[in-house]
This record gives structure tokens, C-alpha cells and sequence, in this order.
């Protein structure tokens, strides 16, 4: 199974690589506007691929979140912690998620780099009932990269290529969750997946480097953010798709060991989203 993303971490990569994360653009162009097309095997497999086959992306998320959560307990900030354990240490719950799983891999393993995405321990917490601005407690943190390392062990023997955190924790609290990510990272690679975190709130590339993974991805950082290179410190950055690039705002320049990623988005017309992939090259 071929890994352009550890191609790139060894510079073996001869090209730009595209991470384009579907989402947006699919549920628009061919999940008729359902929120809950990812949850279950049938629909998540098929509406991926023909939204692949569209965007031509070389590397694909896994979300397997609304698998995860469909018939999750209500959101709630006294139980935030036990929710999310008893979530992703339910069999049912995993069961659904990794049939999903499968069925994407089987339509797409064998043609892109398939990387399971996951929330980050504070973004579970946040999905469970922590407001977005609360303290988050070290120790729930840590409790909360435990259960996430037990879930990643779940899906050992799938086709996957790498594991993505998604994490919307501020610059003030990203300290305390990269302490935690150490049993989720170590997991990961055990099984010499590329690990990646996407980073949603306002962190730097600086503090992003500090977290231990392969990648940093920023997806609302557009073209010129990368104007300085694609690393910082021991980390590879990935970004430039943003609401920008997709609304016209083009590269100056795409060297080689670009990692091009963001979100192709749902509020822009299908036809303008594709316009502005094609020019990402084929």
C-alpha cells in the first residue's frame, strides 16, 4: 500500500501532494444536503468516492466521529468525561464505525492514502458537553487521550496510512492537551501510521510543533500564509485551502514538498469548487 505521506516526510515525494477534506462539497453535491451521510458504511463509502473522483485528492479523512456519536447520550458538561469513554469504549458505537471503515477502504484504499481522523482529547470533551471556553482539567485531558488510544487500537488492521487529531483548543490551553497526545502519537506509530493534528483555533505553527506529530495542518491559513516554507522546527506544515484559495486567491508558487490541504467547502457552488481543485494540477 503506497504512502505518499511518509513519501513526503522522507522527501521522496516528487510532487506537491493534495489533502483536500471532502466534506462540505459532498454533502452539497451528492449527499443532498444530509448532515449524517458519514455515520453509517453504505452512504459514507459511496458519497467519498464519488466526491474523490471529482476533487482527485491524494490523501483522504476518515471521520469517523458521526459513526461514533449517531446515537450518542445528549452533550453534557458534568459528564462530558464518562460520556466520551463510554462512547468510544462501547462495542456498538465501534462496531458501526469500523464497518465504516471497511467500506471505504475497500472502494478507496487502493487508489489514495487513507488516514483515520479523529477529535482531539479536548475537541472530544468539547463534543460531549465541555463549553469551548472552559478550563479543561490535565487529568481529564489525559483520561480522554487514554480512551482515544484504546479506540485507535481498534482499527490496527484496517488500510489505513496515517491518524489525523482534529483540534479546536485555543493557544492558551494547547499546552496542557500536546502533553497528552503522547499515548494517541506512540499508538499510531506502533503501527507506522503518519500522524497529523488539524488545528482549528488560533495556535501558531511554533506552539503546533511542540505537539509531536508529523504533521500540522492549518486549514484557514490561505496561500500566502505559506510563503515562508512548509515546516517549522521538526514539524511539516499543510495548509493554503483555505475559504480564500477556494474564493480565487492563488499560490505565488507550490514547491515540491508542499502538503496542499483544506476544506473544499459546501457554500460555494460545485461547479467553482472543482474549478479552483483543477488547478491544484492532476
Amino acid at each position: 500500500m503506497a504512502n505518499r505521506l511518509a513519501d513526503l516526510l522522507q522527501n521522496k515525494q516528487a510532487a506537491p501532494l493534495r489533502w483536500i477534506e471532502p466534506n462540505g462539497y459532498a454533502t452539497q453535491a451528492f449527499a443532498g444536503g444530509k448532515q449524517d451521510w458519514q455515520a453509517q458504511a453504505q452512504s459514507c463509502s459511496s458519497v467519498l468516492a464519488q466526491a474523490n473522483s471529482a476533487l482527485k485528492s491524494q490523501v483522504l479523512s476518515l471521520d469517523i466521529e458521526p459513526a461514533l456519536f449517531l446515537d450518542a447520550p445528549a452533550a453534557d458538561a458534568k459528564n462530558a468525561l464518562s460520556i466520551a469513554e463510554t462512547v468510544l469504549g462501547s462495542d456498538g458505537p465501534a462496531n458501526r464505525a469500523l464497518q465504516v471503515a471497511k467500506a471505504v477502504e475497500q472502494t478507496l484504499s487502493n487508489q489514495i492514502d487513507l488516514v483515520l481522523r479523529l477529535p482531539s482529547p479536548a475537541a472530544l470533551l468539547h463534543r460531549c458537553g465541555v463549553a469551548a471556553d472552559a478550563q479543561i482539567d490535565f487529568d481529564d485531558l489525559d483520561d480522554a487521550a487514554v480512551a482515544l488510544a484504546g479506540l485507535v487500537r481498534k482499527f490496527s488492521e484496517c488500510k489505513i496510512s496515517g491518524l489525523m487529531l482534529a483540534t479546536d483548543i485555543s493557544a492558551a490551553g494547547a499546552e496542557d492537551e500536546f502533553d497528552t497526545l503522547g499515548a494517541i502519537v506512540s499508538t499510531a506509530k506502533h503501527y507506522r501510521w503518519v500522524t497529523a493534528l488539524r488545528i482549528d483555533g488560533a495556535v501558531d505553527a511554533a506552539t503546533a510543533a511542540k505537539s509531536g506529530v508529523d504533521f500540522a495542518l492549518f486549514p484557514n491559513a490561505g496561500p500566502g500564509a505559506f510563503a515562508q516554507g512548509w515546516s517549522q522546527d521538526s514539524v511539516r506544515l499543510g495548509g493554503g485551502l483555505s475559504h480564500a484559495f477556494w474564493r480565487g486567491e492563488d499560490f505565488a508558487e507550490i514547491p515540491d514538498n508542499a502538503l496542499l490541504y483544506g476544506d473544499a467547502p459546501g457554500d460555494i457552488a460545485p461547479e467553482q469548487v472543482l474549478e479552483r481543485a483543477a488547478r491544484l494540477g492532476t
